[in-house]
């Protein structure tokens, strides 16, 4: 991220898109194995600087192979649909939406990872006010719970 960040610029990197797939390429849950693993990918996606766009399909849970298995028709009928995972989008947009952090600040990558592979970095405004906006992101790719008040730093 830093990369992109220092190749671009911040203004480069607020309107480059966060895709993580297309009608083109697997969805996203086929691609990584299954609903729980694919929630923190949208995570990563609404928290990183840039547009996150979301493959007509995935908020419901779609699932979807190699072309032309990625190309499936949208579900209509809500029967059908992942409710936990739409849930997890709609509070993830609600969260980006609530948060100018997140949706034009800074990013500062605070270190490559945490103990246990979890990622982690600190949008902040740039806006010299009173009421700076900043937004802590720890995304942990473990399997156990990840104690931060424990880690060293």
């Amino acid at each position: 991220m830093q990369d992109a960040r220092q190749g671009r610029g911040l203004k480069g990197l607020l309107c480059s898109w966060n895709m993580l797939s297309s009608r083109d390429m697997p969805r996203l849950i086929t691609a990584l194995g299954d609903a729980a693993r694919a929630r923190l990918a949208p995570l990563m996606r609404f928290t990183l600087p840039g547009m996150p766009l979301i493959n007509c399909g995935e908020e419901i849970g779609m699932q979807g192979g190699a072309d032309p298995d990625c190309r499936r028709a949208m579900r209509r009928d809500e029967a059908d649909w992942n409710h936990d995972q739409r849930a997890w989008v709609t509070s993830l947009i609600a969260i980006r939406q609530g948060n100018p952090a997140l949706q034009y600040g800074e990013i500062a990558v605070l270190g490559d990872r945490l103990d246990g592979n979890a990622p982690d970095f600190l949008r902040q405004t740039t806006v010299t006010t009173v009421l700076r906006e900043e937004a802590l992101v720890i995304v942990n790719l473990a399997d156990e719970p990840l104690d931060v008040r424990s880690m060293p730093g």
